[in-house]
């Protein structure tokens, strides 16, 4: 008999068996045949019991479908579980928490859609490992793993840029002719990198309130002095002289005579910073 501990809303240890008819006996069985031996010692080490069997549950519970309709892949699975466990094994036994498993449940739920991107299991297992934590949880809400559930590849490479460039606010230029700003604007990095297509992503954070937009439509002469050093860099940059010729063409202006640049700036709230800080 397998038997396997959850934790239920009520905090309450249901054991879970092949004999359970809310569980296929057959895919308990291969989920456990799937989970390295390693990964379920450090899952049933003493020093993790309760966390360690309350995971373990909860995987079994919310993995088994997608393992039936053969959704999720086996070395996915393995890199997932592998790196939760191990980001829980590091948590000191006094700031182990388990009174946020219903969070913990419903990132396991929502991180079933997004197994098959690296970038987001990673940032899945660290919420999971974070929520249970008393260190680092306080702010962690249900709408956590919702969010991150709904999130694209290209979303999470920006959220870890942003990150990595420790920053919560940047600048954008957006190409303006006589009375039209062409909303596709230039992120103006502080490395004085360029990057252009990232507003798609600004409008997605920004629906889920993790995230500010401010279309603020001065020219670059009206900014900052550290903008405008970012700004004029953007005019040397070959990305940057495509956009004006092909905004030339499009408003016929071939002199370029009508053109300027506004600006504007993409910023994190108080909830995308602690978002953000709950999942990286």
């Amino acid at each position: 008999m397998i038997c396997i501990y959850i934790l239920n809303f009520n905090l309450e240890r249901r054991c879970l068996i092949l004999s359970d008819p809310s569980i296929d006996p057959n895919i308990l069985k291969e989920i456990n045949d799937w989970l390295p031996e390693s990964t379920k010692e450090k899952l049933f080490n003493p020093s993790a019991k309760i966390i360690g069997q309350g995971l373990a549950g909860i995987a079994y519970w919310a993995f088994q479908k997608p393992i039936k309709y053969g959704i999720l892949k086996k070395k996915e699975f393995d890199d997932f579980m592998e790196k939760t466990v191990n980001k829980t094994s590091e948590i000191p036994k006094e700031n182990q928490d388990i009174s946020k498993m219903g969070i913990v449940l419903k990132s396991f739920d929502q991180a079933t859609y997004q197994m098959n991107e690296p970038i987001l299991r990673d940032m899945f297992s660290q919420l999971i490992a974070n929520t249970v934590d008393s260190r680092k949880n306080e702010h962690i809400t249900t709408l956590f793993p919702f969010i991150l559930g709904n999130l694209s590849k290209k979303d999470g490479i920006f959220i870890k840029k942003m990150f990595s460039h420790k920053v919560n606010i940047i600048d954008l230029a957006f190409i303006k002719s006589k009375n039209t700003t062409y909303i596709n604007p230039f992120s103006l990095w502080p490395d004085k990198t360029v990057a252009l297509g990232e507003y798609p992503t600004m409008n997605v954070l920004e629906s889920f309130g993790i995230g500010d937009l401010n279309l603020i439509g001065n020219t670059w002469a009206k900014t900052p002095d550290f903008r405008k050093e970012l700004i004029q860099n953007l005019k040397n940059q070959e990305i940057y002289k495509n956009g004006v010729e092909e905004v030339k063409m499009s408003t016929n202006d071939p002199a370029g005579r009508f053109i300027s640049i506004a600006t504007g700036t993409f910023s994190l709230t108080p909830l995308g910073l602690m978002f953000i800080q709950s999942i990286i």
